[in-house]
C-alpha cells in the first residue's frame, strides 16, 4: 500500500496544508487509497526509511494534525501515567483494542482511560477488583489495585460500546460509574508520552 508520495513545489503551493508533511525541503502527501483512517505507524515507517528523524515526523505529524497532543491532569492513570505529562495520540481511531489508553469525550469531559472491554465481550469484576473476560481472569501488571472492596460487576458489553477504567483503580472515575462509552465518544487513542523536546 502507498502511503507517501513525493510532489512538486508547484503542486504543494497550489493545495492546502492539510494532509501534507514537509521534510527538508521535499513536500509529501498523505494518501489515503481508500482506507477510512490512515495508518500512522506505516507512514512513520516509510518516513524513516527516507531519513526523517523521529522528532521531524512527531513535529510535522501535530502540525498536520495526524497527531494531537493533550496533558494529563489527575492521577486516575497511575503509575503508567503521571499527572501533568504531556501525552500524543492519533485522533484517526479505526480499531479499538483492550488495553489500549483513549481520549473519550465523557458528559463533556476528557478523561484518558484504558480500555478495559469491547462490544460482546462478558466483563466480571470481583469484589476485590480482579477482571476477568468472557471467564478468563486478567494479568494487570500496570495497575494501582484498589485500596478498598469494592462492588462486584457482570455484564455483558454491548455491540459498538467499550468498558474503561483508570489504572489507579481506586481513585478513578471511570465506567465503574458512569457504565460504558460508545466507540463515537473516542477522540483518539494514546500512542507515547510526549517528548521533552516537543514541548511548546
Amino acid at each position: 500500500m502507498k502511503w507517501i508520495e513525493a510532489i512538486s513545489k508547484e503542486e504543494a503551493a497550489s493545495r492546502p496544508l492539510d494532509g501534507f508533511i514537509k521534510f527538508d525541503g521535499k513536500v509529501y502527501r498523505i494518501i489515503n487509497s481508500g482506507e477510512v483512517v490512515p495508518n500512522i505507524k506505516t507512514i512513520i515507517n516509510k518516513l524513516k526509511k527516507q531519513g526523517c528523524s523521529a522528532l521531524e515526523i512527531i513535529n510535522n505529524f501535530i502540525c498536520t494534525g495526524l497527531l494531537c497532543r493533550t496533558t494529563v491532569n489527575g492521577r486516575s492513570m497511575n503509575p503508567t501515567i503521571q499527572d501533568g505529562e504531556r501525552l500524543l495520540y492519533n485522533p484517526f481511531v479505526g480499531k479499538i483494542n483492550r488495553g489500549d489508553i483513549c481520549i473519550v469525550n465523557v458528559n463533556e469531559k476528557l478523561l484518558i482511560k484504558r480500555v478495559i472491554a469491547i462490544g460482546g465481550d462478558h466483563l466480571t469484576i470481583s469484589i476485590y477488583g480482579s477482571v476477568a473476560i468472557n471467564g478468563e481472569w486478567q494479568d494487570e501488571p500496570y495497575i494501582n489495585p484498589q485500596e478498598t472492596d469494592g462492588q462486584s460487576i457482570d455484564i455483558i458489553i454491548p455491540n459498538g460500546e467499550l468498558w474503561i477504567m483508570g489504572d489507579n483503580r481506586g481513585h478513578s472515575t471511570d465506567s465503574r460509574h458512569f457504565g460504558t462509552v460508545e466507540l463515537g465518544d473516542v477522540l483518539g487513542v494514546v500512542i507515547l508520552k510526549k517528548h521533552k523536546d516537543l514541548e511548546d
